[in-house]
């Protein structure tokens, strides 16, 4: 799993189809929010689960390798 950043959470926003970008950009007008906010929001979010899922990974690897 990559590192999460606000860059790396900013590419994937940047890197969505552009009928997903439009609905994002309608959905913040439309709730008084700025893309920058979800975008933060998200970063925040992935943070706080990331350390669960690489260790969900691991455990993956480890069973894996050991059972396989």
């Amino acid at each position: 799993m990559p590192n999460i950043t606000k860059e790396f959470v900013h590419q994937a926003f940047c890197n969505l189809p552009e009928e997903e970008k439009m609905d994002l950009a309608i959905n913040c007008a439309r709730y008084g929010v700025t893309p920058e906010s979800i975008e933060n929001l998200c970063t925040g979010i992935l943070k706080c689960v990331e350390p669960v899922i690489n260790r969900a990974i691991e455990n993956l690897r480890y069973w894996s390798d050991n059972n396989g």
